[in-house]
């Protein structure tokens, strides 16, 4: 019996090598090669372009993690303080609220928008007791890329004396400028990939000053620590990377909406199922996400599995219950266990041709029509 080969989750795919030797022939004729070298300065001016908007508002960083930790440290909150996370998604945003010295409070998230929001932070902020560090930041996610209306978050900013700093890691397809800091992803399985990297974006062009101090060792003009910092700086590499993906991104951007459209007709079809709202329609990133009764996800996912058609359960567990995070479980957090339960990522590739997504959609077809 012959068996049809594996449908892998995700396909990363970066600039290929002749591609990157025009940039890489710079970094030989320089030999430069970090520090803010000429590489990193043009890659975040091009970056700016892209997004319409100023060099100043934008920090590069050496990860999307490395952005998170400086961010945090540029609002240069008293110690000690904690930051509200929500419990439900990828640790990263936790690991940087310790990072930058700060407790994080693992709050549930809510149903709709899947993160966060100003009402719960504020609820937890007015609960904390006076032997725990006041709550004085949030860190909203955007879970996989979903757009959030930073309207709210800036009431909370502006008029509750919470600090706001947004995790928008894989949302660089749907950024909505403002001045509250927004850190975007560049890993390579992000939809717009450079290997390793991340951004701040922020119309505060005050703000990405210092969080640019915070990643370079607390320097700012002179080699004296200001600030407390990190070692956050992007690589001339990393920087040749993300300029030879910006000049690829329009068409690959294409490439990917065009398949994120073809996911959602073909899954159409299948009642038991939903899938982000407007993914495939107004904007992308780069995970299939379904929704569903738990019941039907861990039977999808097992007869996926038969079908030699890889999934991921790409947060499978709620932060509270991870052992880096166990100690700081306060709440209760209900939705955040349901979501964990009840979302499924499928496979989703730029180069995902026609007769996979078929394929796909039929296994998920054929398990409907055998609950």
């Amino acid at each position: 019996m012959s068996f049809p080969d594996s449908v892998p989750v995700l396909r990363p795919c970066l600039p290929r090598t002749e591609h990157l030797l025009p940039w890489l022939k710079q970094i030989d004729a320089t030999r430069i090669y970090s520090n803010h070298g000429p590489l990193a300065n043009l890659f975040r001016a091009n970056l700016a372009s892209c997004l319409g908007t100023h060099p100043d508002t934008i920090v590069l960083a050496s990860s999307g993690t490395a952005a998170l930790t400086m961010a945090l440290l540029a609002l240069d909150l008293p110690r000690p303080s904690a930051c509200a996370v929500p419990a439900w998604a990828f640790p990263a945003c936790a690991h940087a609220v310790l990072a930058a010295g700060m407790e994080p409070v693992l709050l549930d998230v809510s149903q709709n928008s899947w993160t966060i929001t100003p009402d719960s932070v504020l609820a937890a902020a007015h609960s904390r007791h006076k032997d725990t560090p006041p709550l004085r930041a949030a860190m909203p996610v955007r879970a996989f890329g979903q757009p959030l209306d930073p309207a709210a978050w800036e009431d909370l900013q502006d008029n509750h004396n919470i600090a706001v700093v947004i995790d928008s890691a894989s949302g660089f397809d749907s950024l909505r400028m403002t001045h509250i800091p927004q850190i975007v992803s560049l890993h390579a399985t992000k939809c717009f990939g450079i290997g390793e990297g991340g951004f701040i974006v922020s119309h505060d062009a005050a703000f990405c000053c210092a969080a640019a101090c915070c990643g370079n060792f607390g320097y700012l003009g002179m080699r004296n620590a200001e600030r407390i910092a990190i070692n956050g700086k992007l690589s001339e590499y990393q920087a040749a990377v993300g300029l030879a993906a910006l000049e690829e991104w329009p068409e690959r951007r294409s490439r990917q909406y065009s398949v994120a459209q073809a996911m959602r007709r073909a899954l159409s079809t299948v009642d038991d199922i939903s899938l982000l709202p407007g993914w495939g329609q107004e904007w992308i990133t780069s995970t299939c996400l379904v929704s569903a009764n738990p019941d039907v996800i861990e039977n999808l996912e097992r007869d996926m599995a038969r079908a030699r058609i890889e999934t991921r359960r790409w947060w499978p567990c709620p932060l509270p219950e991870q052992t880096a995070f166990a100690s700081f479980s306060e709440y209760d957090t209900p939705v955040a266990q349901h979501l964990a339960r009840s979302t499924l990522g499928l496979p989703f590739s730029e180069d995902m041709d026609h007769e996979t997504i078929q394929r796909i959609a039929n296994t998920a077809c054929e398990h409907v029509s055998q609950e």
